[in-house]
Protein backbone atom coordinates (compact mmCIF):
# COMPACT_ATOMS: atom_id res chain seq x y z
CA UNK A 1 0.00 0.00 0.00
CA UNK A 2 1.39 3.39 -0.90
CA UNK A 3 0.94 6.58 1.10
CA UNK A 4 -2.09 7.77 -0.92
CA UNK A 5 -3.90 4.49 -0.22
CA UNK A 6 -3.07 4.77 3.47
CA UNK A 7 -4.32 8.36 3.69
CA UNK A 8 -7.48 7.44 1.81
CA UNK A 9 -8.12 4.42 4.05
CA UNK A 10 -7.57 6.51 7.20
CA UNK A 11 -10.00 9.21 6.06
CA UNK A 12 -12.61 6.68 4.93
CA UNK A 13 -12.35 4.90 8.26
CA UNK A 14 -13.06 8.17 10.04
CA UNK A 15 -15.78 9.47 7.71
CA UNK A 16 -17.08 12.94 8.55
CA UNK A 17 -14.21 13.48 10.99
CA UNK A 18 -11.92 16.27 9.77
CA UNK A 19 -8.19 15.63 10.27
CA UNK A 20 -5.28 18.03 9.94
CA UNK A 21 -2.18 17.11 7.92
CA UNK A 22 -0.08 16.65 11.06
CA UNK A 23 -2.51 14.25 12.72
CA UNK A 24 -2.73 12.21 9.52
CA UNK A 25 1.07 12.03 9.41
CA UNK A 26 1.33 11.03 13.08
CA UNK A 27 -1.41 8.41 12.77
CA UNK A 28 0.22 6.85 9.71
CA UNK A 29 3.75 7.26 11.10
CA UNK A 30 4.75 9.07 7.93
CA UNK A 31 6.52 12.37 7.41
CA UNK A 32 4.45 15.51 7.11
CA UNK A 33 6.04 16.15 3.72
CA UNK A 34 4.97 12.73 2.42
CA UNK A 35 1.41 13.26 3.63
CA UNK A 36 1.27 16.74 2.07
CA UNK A 37 2.43 15.28 -1.25
CA UNK A 38 -0.20 12.53 -1.08
CA UNK A 39 -3.17 14.69 -0.07
CA UNK A 40 -3.68 16.46 -3.44
CA UNK A 41 -3.79 13.06 -5.12
CA UNK A 42 -6.35 11.81 -2.60
CA UNK A 43 -8.42 15.00 -2.90
CA UNK A 44 -8.45 14.74 -6.70
CA UNK A 45 -9.41 11.06 -6.64
CA UNK A 46 -13.00 11.67 -5.53
CA UNK A 47 -15.47 14.45 -4.79
CA UNK A 48 -16.07 12.76 -1.44
CA UNK A 49 -12.85 14.27 -0.04
CA UNK A 50 -12.72 17.96 0.86
CA UNK A 51 -10.52 20.51 2.55
CA UNK A 52 -12.27 22.55 5.23
CA UNK A 53 -11.26 25.23 7.65
CA UNK A 54 -12.48 23.62 10.85
CA UNK A 55 -11.34 21.95 14.07
CA UNK A 56 -9.33 18.73 13.75
CA UNK A 57 -11.12 15.90 15.56
CA UNK A 58 -7.81 14.30 16.58
CA UNK A 59 -5.91 17.25 18.09
CA UNK A 60 -8.66 19.86 18.44
CA UNK A 61 -6.71 22.58 16.64
CA UNK A 62 -8.64 24.96 14.38
CA UNK A 63 -6.88 24.69 11.05
CA UNK A 64 -7.34 23.51 7.48
CA UNK A 65 -8.40 19.87 7.61
CA UNK A 66 -9.20 17.08 5.19
CA UNK A 67 -12.41 15.14 5.56
CA UNK A 68 -14.05 12.21 3.83
CA UNK A 69 -17.72 13.10 3.54
CA UNK A 70 -19.35 10.78 1.04
CA UNK A 71 -22.20 12.24 -0.93
CA UNK A 72 -25.60 11.15 0.32
CA UNK A 73 -27.53 9.36 -2.40
CA UNK A 74 -31.25 8.90 -2.78
CA UNK A 75 -32.33 5.34 -1.98
CA UNK A 76 -34.83 5.35 -4.85
CA UNK A 77 -32.94 6.98 -7.75
CA UNK A 78 -29.28 6.89 -6.52
CA UNK A 79 -28.66 10.53 -7.42
CA UNK A 80 -26.92 12.83 -4.96
CA UNK A 81 -29.20 14.48 -2.42
CA UNK A 82 -28.36 18.04 -1.41
CA UNK A 83 -28.97 18.61 2.34
CA UNK A 84 -32.10 20.79 2.08
CA UNK A 85 -33.64 18.48 -0.54
CA UNK A 86 -33.53 15.29 1.50
CA UNK A 87 -36.06 13.38 3.54
CA UNK A 88 -34.71 10.77 5.94
CA UNK A 89 -36.99 7.85 6.70
CA UNK A 90 -35.86 4.77 8.67
CA UNK A 91 -32.20 5.48 7.86
CA UNK A 92 -32.82 5.94 4.13
CA UNK A 93 -32.56 9.31 2.37
CA UNK A 94 -34.87 10.36 -0.45
CA UNK A 95 -35.44 13.42 -2.64
CA UNK A 96 -38.80 15.04 -1.90
CA UNK A 97 -40.15 14.02 -5.30
CA UNK A 98 -38.85 10.44 -4.95
CA UNK A 99 -40.52 10.20 -1.54
CA UNK A 100 -43.79 11.45 -3.07
CA UNK A 101 -43.53 8.80 -5.81
CA UNK A 102 -42.97 6.05 -3.22
CA UNK A 103 -45.90 7.23 -1.13
CA UNK A 104 -48.11 7.29 -4.24
CA UNK A 105 -47.00 3.78 -5.20
CA UNK A 106 -47.84 2.62 -1.68
CA UNK A 107 -51.30 4.18 -1.88
CA UNK A 108 -51.90 2.52 -5.25
CA UNK A 109 -50.75 -0.87 -3.90
CA UNK A 110 -53.01 -0.48 -0.85
CA UNK A 111 -55.95 0.49 -3.06
CA UNK A 112 -55.43 -2.56 -5.28
CA UNK A 113 -55.20 -4.81 -2.22
CA UNK A 114 -58.44 -3.38 -0.83
CA UNK A 115 -60.14 -3.89 -4.21
CA UNK A 116 -59.01 -7.55 -4.25
CA UNK A 117 -60.27 -8.07 -0.70
CA UNK A 118 -63.58 -6.43 -1.56
CA UNK A 119 -64.05 -8.68 -4.58
CA UNK A 120 -63.28 -11.70 -2.38
CA UNK A 121 -65.87 -10.63 0.20
CA UNK A 122 -68.48 -10.16 -2.53
CA UNK A 123 -67.63 -13.58 -4.00
CA UNK A 124 -67.99 -15.30 -0.60
CA UNK A 125 -71.27 -13.50 0.06
CA UNK A 126 -72.63 -14.68 -3.29
CA UNK A 127 -71.53 -18.24 -2.52
CA UNK A 128 -73.34 -18.12 0.83
CA UNK A 129 -76.46 -16.79 -0.85
CA UNK A 130 -76.27 -19.55 -3.47
CA UNK A 131 -75.87 -22.12 -0.67
CA UNK A 132 -79.13 -20.93 0.95
CA UNK A 133 -81.06 -21.69 -2.21
CA UNK A 134 -81.38 -18.06 -3.17
CA UNK A 135 -80.39 -16.73 -6.52
CA UNK A 136 -78.05 -13.79 -6.50
CA UNK A 137 -79.54 -10.59 -7.86
CA UNK A 138 -78.92 -9.89 -11.53
CA UNK A 139 -76.27 -7.35 -12.28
Amino acid sequence: MDITDLVSALLRGAADEPRCDRCIAVTLRETLTAVRRALPIVLDSSNDYARRATRCTACGESTVTVVYAPAVKCTRCSRTVAPPDGISEHGDVFHHHCWDVLRSELRIANSRQLARLSREVVRRSRERLDGNGQNPPAR
